[in-house]
């Protein structure tokens, strides 16, 4: 009896621990192929890295080219910016200096009424034998006023045996000569002046018109 009972309790025993191996093999592979680990990712997750991992890789290099055109474009605006800037620069300096050239244009222009009666006075004191220290004076006041002139850029226009030129010049009348040239200037009414480089004032003049001689003894024997 002894001998069965000890035969039975390893025998239930054995089949405890049968019972026992078959339900942990079974559990291994439900675990392994049904059921997903908490440190594993899904099949969405992954497909969702994915999709992160492609836009992110894309997204950099579409920025960068942007980046690029604004850079360029903002490049071509500060240069065109800066040229317009440079020209006016340019052109401040430029009407600045025009400026200070002739400011003083307008009291030039008054100044040279003063030196007309100047030299007119001169030239009648002189046709007087008496009024020889008159003139002295007269002639000291008038070269005085054209030094101060001089110095701020006022000269005269040359005309007196000068071609006629209409820019500095403007005829008064022609007058037939056989000792000129033809169309040159052969009496000065009134000096012209020049600011720098600008006329004041042109110069009055007679100006030669060229007689042929030849033409007129023609014209004489003809008669």
């Amino acid at each position: 009896m002894a001998d069965e009972l000890g035969r039975n309790e390893e025998e239930e025993g054995s089949e405890v621990e049968s019972e026992e191996r078959g339900l942990g093999d079974s559990c291994e592979p439900e675990r392994a192929g049904g059921y997903e680990s908490a440190d594993e990712p899904s099949a969405g997750q992954e497909a969702a890295q994915r999709t992160e991992a492609g836009d992110s890789g894309a997204a950099p290099g579409s920025e960068l080219l942007q980046y690029r055109r604004e850079a360029q474009e903002n490049y071509d605006r500060f240069v065109r910016v800066y040229a317009e800037f440079e020209n006016y620069k340019k052109r401040a300096v430029k009407d600045k200096t025009e400026f200070i050239k002739y400011a003083n244009e307008g009291l030039v222009k008054a100044l040279l009424g003063v030196i007309d009666n100047l030299e007119r006075a001169v030239d009648e004191s002189k046709k007087n034998a008496h009024a020889e220290e008159l003139v002295e004076g007269v002639e000291m006041v008038l070269n005085q006023f054209k030094d101060i002139l001089g110095k701020h850029g006022v000269r005269e226009v040359q005309a007196q045996g000068a071609p006629f030129d209409p820019n500095l010049h403007e005829a008064m009348m022609h007058e037939d000569s056989e000792e000129h040239d033809d169309n040159t200037v052969i009496e000065e009414f009134q000096r012209g002046y020049i600011l720098n480089d600008r006329l004041l004032r042109p110069a009055l003049v007679k100006v030669s018109r060229k007689v042929d001689k030849k033409a007129d003894v023609g014209l004489s024997e003809e008669k």
